[in-house]
């Protein structure tokens, strides 16, 4: 599974580097009639939406990995999930 990410913060932690992300969207445009329409639907997207910028997802990677690929905020990353076996 691969995932596309915005970096929007950045720590160190002893030797690595904390990369706080924030997953790739498409903004959607918000219909006033739609919102009107559903007003339940649409305060518990907002409240999941302010919950995601509240908690954001974080990574950790070694300083030397950090220097390789010169990052730096605003830049998009893939994370890739794989199972072992």
């Amino acid at each position: 599974m691969e995932c596309l990410y915005e970096i929007k913060g950045v720590n160190t932690i002893g030797d690595r580097i904390r990369l706080v992300i924030q997953p790739c969207e498409i903004k959607k445009q918000i219909s006033t009639v739609k919102a009107l329409s559903n007003i339940t639907e649409f305060m518990d997207n907002m409240k999941q939406e302010a919950n995601i910028i509240n908690n954001p997802d974080r990574i950790s990677i070694p300083i030397d990995e950090w220097k390789q690929y010169k990052l730096n905020i605003g830049d998009i990353i893939t994370v890739r999930v794989e199972v072992g076996q």
